[in-house]
């Protein structure tokens, strides 16, 4: 009988019906407490529905009759860091790595510590994660992060080189290698990466606000007032970038009046 109801669980899973599917493990796992497939596919479902603290508690469930289970450190670890519990996050990465030496792993548990604000290790999760998987593109692009922090911008422009070549259309590596570029005094070459960002992202705010300063910077007026107007089209009211660009936005127009009244 659980079996049955599993298998109708899975087969509404397939066709995306995932609330009636949750209900029919629901019920497997009412007939049989220890199916753990039941319990870690309605854990899964759970954690993509958003309904985290019931995922942890089914991950939970399996731990505790399969104390072993690296997928399901793995998974529970996920639902810790996305509840922002990132100390447990940690705990669950570690425990799914005894279990299993798997590039998810390290890179996750490089995430949560980079929030807990332990740089170095996080920079150690990033190279194994690589080591494993050298075509990790994300974990490219954090170490990268890394790497600027330390001002190490030179190879923090290989590692976003890197995530670059694995993750085709990579936003936000063409704006943190723009910025490495940008503190090299490279200033055309961020200004073609904040570009590229922008072509993948128009709405890239982060990519818009430096590229409008570095136009401004080169006194290319318009150019800059061009991005900073996007901005302020874009921006949230509360958003520290909107009342920059504002701020600059009427600097700028002054001075073209003052230009122009003086030609």
């Amino acid at each position: 009988m659980p079996e049955q109801y599993y298998q109708i669980g899975k087969w509404y899973e397939e066709q995306e019906l995932f609330s009636e599917a949750v209900n029919e493990y629901s019920k497997a796992i009412a007939v049989n407490g220890e199916y753990t497939e039941a319990l870690i596919s309605r854990a899964d479902l759970y954690s993509d529905m958003g309904r985290l603290a019931e995922a942890v508690d089914d991950y939970t469930s399996v731990l505790a009759l399969e104390p072993d289970n690296g997928y399901a450190y793995n998974s529970r670890g996920d639902a810790w860091a996305s509840l922002g519990q990132h100390e447990r996050a940690v705990e669950d990465f570690t425990k799914a790595l005894e279990q299993f030496e798997n590039a998810e792993s390290y890179y996750n548990r490089g995430l949560s510590r980079v929030v807990l604000a332990q740089g170095d290790a996080a920079f150690a999760d990033f190279t194994n994660a690589l080591t494993l998987d050298p075509e990790h593109g994300a974990a490219y692009n954090n170490r990268g992060l890394l790497y600027a922090a330390r001002n190490q911008h030179q190879l923090a422009i290989a590692d976003f080189s890197q995530a670059l070549e694995y993750r085709k259309g990579f936003a936000c590596s063409f704006n943190h290698r723009g910025l490495s570029y940008e503190k090299l005094g490279n200033e055309e070459q961020a200004r073609l990466d904040y570009t590229a960002a922008l072509q993948i992202a128009p709405g890239n705010m982060d990519s818009l606000y430096r590229r409008g300063r570095l136009a401004e910077k080169q006194g290319n007026r318009e150019a800059a007032m061009t991005d900073y107007r996007t901005l302020l089209r874009i921006v949230m009211a509360e958003h520290p970038y909107r009342s920059f660009a504002a701020q600059r936005l009427q600097t700028l127009a002054k001075e073209a009046e003052c230009v122009r009244g003086d030609e």
